[in-house]
Protein backbone atom coordinates (compact mmCIF):
# COMPACT_ATOMS: atom_id res chain seq x y z
CA UNK A 1 0.00 0.00 0.00
CA UNK A 2 2.98 2.22 0.97
CA UNK A 3 5.08 1.78 -2.29
CA UNK A 4 2.20 2.83 -4.45
CA UNK A 5 1.40 5.82 -2.57
CA UNK A 6 5.18 6.61 -2.72
CA UNK A 7 5.12 5.55 -6.69
CA UNK A 8 2.12 8.23 -7.14
CA UNK A 9 3.88 10.77 -5.30
CA UNK A 10 6.91 10.24 -7.23
CA UNK A 11 4.73 10.30 -10.64
CA UNK A 12 3.50 13.47 -9.72
CA UNK A 13 6.78 15.05 -8.57
CA UNK A 14 8.41 14.30 -11.87
CA UNK A 15 5.34 14.90 -14.48
CA UNK A 16 7.02 17.97 -16.10
CA UNK A 17 9.41 15.17 -17.43
CA UNK A 18 7.05 13.45 -19.30
CA UNK A 19 7.16 13.98 -23.47
CA UNK A 20 3.09 16.07 -22.88
CA UNK A 21 4.26 17.90 -20.61
CA UNK A 22 7.20 19.50 -22.50
CA UNK A 23 5.14 19.63 -25.58
CA UNK A 24 3.14 22.19 -23.91
CA UNK A 25 5.88 23.60 -22.44
CA UNK A 26 7.47 24.48 -25.97
CA UNK A 27 4.04 25.38 -27.68
CA UNK A 28 3.89 27.95 -24.44
CA UNK A 29 6.96 29.36 -25.04
CA UNK A 30 6.36 29.84 -28.97
CA UNK A 31 3.11 31.43 -28.15
CA UNK A 32 4.65 33.87 -25.27
CA UNK A 33 7.71 34.60 -28.20
CA UNK A 34 4.68 35.37 -30.54
CA UNK A 35 2.50 37.40 -28.36
CA UNK A 36 5.66 39.56 -27.04
CA UNK A 37 6.95 40.35 -31.16
CA UNK A 38 3.34 41.81 -31.54
CA UNK A 39 3.52 43.75 -28.19
CA UNK A 40 6.89 45.19 -29.42
CA UNK A 41 5.57 46.05 -33.42
CA UNK A 42 2.73 47.65 -31.28
CA UNK A 43 4.83 49.85 -29.01
CA UNK A 44 6.58 50.78 -31.82
CA UNK A 45 3.45 51.95 -33.97
CA UNK A 46 2.13 53.98 -31.40
CA UNK A 47 5.83 55.78 -30.59
CA UNK A 48 5.60 56.81 -34.66
CA UNK A 49 2.01 58.19 -34.38
CA UNK A 50 3.04 60.06 -31.52
CA UNK A 51 5.92 61.50 -33.35
CA UNK A 52 3.72 62.43 -36.49
CA UNK A 53 3.05 66.35 -36.39
CA UNK A 54 1.10 67.61 -39.11
CA UNK A 55 1.49 71.39 -38.74
CA UNK A 56 3.11 73.96 -36.90
CA UNK A 57 0.46 74.59 -34.18
CA UNK A 58 0.24 71.47 -33.11
CA UNK A 59 3.91 70.94 -32.84
CA UNK A 60 3.56 74.55 -30.84
CA UNK A 61 0.75 72.91 -28.64
CA UNK A 62 2.72 69.55 -28.03
CA UNK A 63 5.93 71.38 -26.35
CA UNK A 64 3.53 73.45 -24.56
CA UNK A 65 1.76 70.72 -22.91
CA UNK A 66 5.31 68.99 -22.32
CA UNK A 67 7.11 72.07 -21.02
CA UNK A 68 3.66 72.01 -18.92
CA UNK A 69 4.44 68.96 -17.34
CA UNK A 70 8.32 69.33 -16.33
CA UNK A 71 7.01 72.81 -14.88
CA UNK A 72 4.51 70.67 -12.30
CA UNK A 73 6.68 67.93 -11.98
CA UNK A 74 9.72 69.83 -10.27
CA UNK A 75 7.60 71.72 -8.02
CA UNK A 76 4.80 69.30 -6.66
Amino acid sequence: MENKEKNRIVKIKNWWKSPEALEVKNKNKETLIEYNKSEIGREKSSVTQKNRVKSKEEKEKLSRRRSRKTYCSYFV
